[in-house]
């Protein structure tokens, strides 16, 4: 019978570790996908937000932050 051959600590959780940091690249891409959707999705000419926008670029003022 053979002794069972344990892994050395740093290749111990090396799948779950792999496991997480896909799951973790798959979140951030959708959110960053999500965030363009959003952006684009504002920023589609006629809106409000769009409109504002256009407004305050008229009139060389730079501050939008009620524009939201």
């Amino acid at each position: 019978m053979a002794a069972e051959v344990s892994k050395p600590p740093f290749e111990a959780h090396t799948e779950q570790l792999a496991a997480a940091i896909n799951v973790i690249a798959i979140h951030t891409f959708i959110i960053i996908l999500s965030l363009s959707v959003t952006a684009l999705t504002l920023n589609k000419p006629g809106t409000d937000y769009a409109i504002c926008l256009e407004q305050m670029r008229q009139k060389d003022n730079s501050d939008v932050s009620f524009c939201s």
